[in-house]
């Protein structure tokens, strides 16, 4: 089995954003205005997302990361 996952705002989210909702996350995101974004070094897991795919890659499944980021320095970041 393969899994794909998005990683940010799936299982990464900016450190200082850890505890908002959705809707206040997605409303940051589309206002284009938060310093936060971009600052890709200051990701952190959500939830128990390590966790999981820590299980998930226990129980034989194949983990593939998907990211939005296309510089190679972001991506070795992510």
């Amino acid at each position: 089995m393969r899994i794909l996952i998005f990683t940010e705002g799936t299982i990464l989210t900016q450190k200082n954003w850890i505890g908002f909702g959705r809707e206040e996350t997605v409303r940051r995101v589309r206002s284009g205005t938060s310093p936060d974004l971009g600052y890709f070094v200051d990701s952190v897991p959500i939830g128990n997302s390590v966790e999981k795919t820590g299980t998930w890659a226990g129980q034989g499944a194949e983990i593939v990361y998907l990211t939005s980021r296309r510089k190679r320095e972001e991506i070795t970041v992510i």
